[in-house]
């Protein structure tokens, strides 16, 4: 994307204003799930996760926001990798990709403390 763009600064700020927020949050409640991710393949769940099992019912409350946010961070996305495309920038349309995919992290965090609650119940 040229330096001469007009539409460029608004489309950056665009992606940075939805993704800031977003970022904070997962780093909070999903991140801590996903680190697990590799020990519960291997078979190597411990009691020690328990704590992270106790943080799903905070993401779950949080889903419905953090989805939503979901949408106008692909909006805001979409809307930059058209432009990257446009101005022949490939790198840009690659990060825009990644960025995207990245948004499906939220669900697999749910998905492990799920199962860290079901193997690990309270009060046990």
């Amino acid at each position: 994307m040229t330096h001469n763009s007009p539409g460029r600064p608004a489309r950056l700020k665009r992606v940075t204003a939805v993704l800031h927020g977003h970022f904070v949050s997962e780093e909070e409640v999903a991140r801590p799930r996903l680190t697990l991710l590799c020990l519960i393949a291997e078979r190597r769940a411990t009691s020690d996760m328990r704590s992270v099992a106790a943080l799903t019912d905070r993401l779950e409350a949080q889903m419905p926001r953090m989805l939503k946010e979901h949408e106008a961070i692909v909006k805001a996305l979409d809307e930059l990798g058209r432009a990257a495309s446009a101005e022949r920038h490939p790198e840009v349309s690659r990060f825009v990709e990644e960025l995207k995919a990245h948004a499906q992290n939220e669900e697999a965090a749910s998905l492990v403390g799920e199962y860290l609650k079901l193997k690990f119940p309270a009060g046990r």
